[in-house]
């Protein structure tokens, strides 16, 4: 989220000139993308709405907010899945499906072009990287961190931090 926010802020300094009205249709569109990132979204279709033909529409956007249409919308998807895996327990399926992808295989594909890393050592690094954090509290024992970060298994827990981090968790 904070990439995309980067994107359009140094954007919007460096933008070319772009009418006012066509910005208030990109904005619209980012505003809208947003919403709706999770459902099927035709760029054509949404282009002919505003009566734009979709190249138009698409250097538009792309010339405003740095980022083609579709690729706006790819990362939406990513740094929400992101969002859920650090936040939730959802497997692989149910984080493809509420970011708007019907393939879990797909998704899973599109997560380690975007992030560099699979849906699960995305999910191990950012757990072990919480873990770490906890652990500074001396008075935390490490089977409450591995149930914080979401290991029932404390042996397997250790035996990842261990292989992830350099170091026993203990």
């Amino acid at each position: 989220f904070q990439m995309m926010l980067v994107l359009v802020s140094r954007q919007r300094q460096e933008r070319r000139s772009i009418n006012g009205t066509t910005r208030e249709q990109i904005e619209a569109a980012a505003a809208y993308f947003n919403e709706n990132y999770t459902a099927r979204i035709n760029v054509d279709e949404y282009a002919e709405s505003l009566h734009m033909s979709t190249a138009w529409f698409i250097r538009s956007f792309k010339q405003y907010v740095g980022l083609s249409p579709a690729r706006y919308i790819q990362s939406l998807r990513i740094v929400n899945a992101q969002r859920l895996l650090e936040r939730t327990k959802y497997s692989i399926g149910e984080v493809s499906e509420i970011v708007g992808y019907d393939n879990p295989l797909y998704f899973s594909r599109v997560f380690k072009k975007e992030t560099d890393y699979t849906f699960t050592s995305y999910l191990t690094r950012y757990r072990m990287k919480k873990a770490m954090s906890l652990l500074k509290d001396c008075r935390v024992k490490v089977y409450e961190v591995a149930e914080q970060v979401g290991y029932s298994d404390t042996a397997y827990f250790s035996a990842q931090f261990k292989k992830l981090i350099g170091i026993s968790p203990s």
